[in-house]
């Protein structure tokens, strides 16, 4: 049986030694992230909607009258 100082010692060297694998996976963690290209930006789809949206509000309703007047005039058409 040896000593308790050497398993003291070896123990202490052991737990050093897995710190440090520890701290270089970081490391390399983070230097394989710095490599990495940044994705492209993502482009909102909200303004567009929000844009046709209020082109939709802005247009004025047809009226009913010009409606009926325009089926009118297309039943005259396809009539010919």
């Amino acid at each position: 049986m040896e000593p308790i100082y050497l398993s003291l010692t070896s123990f202490r060297a052991k737990t050093k030694q897995d710190e440090l694998e520890a701290e270089l996976e970081e490391l390399e963690e983070e230097e394989i992230e710095d490599e990495l290209p940044e994705p492209p930006a993502r482009q909102s789809v909200a303004p567009v909607e929000q844009s046709a949206r209020a082109k939709a509000e802005a247009a004025p309703a047809p009226k009913q009258g010009s409606d009926l007047s325009e089926l009118t005039r297309l039943q005259a058409e396809m009539a010919l």
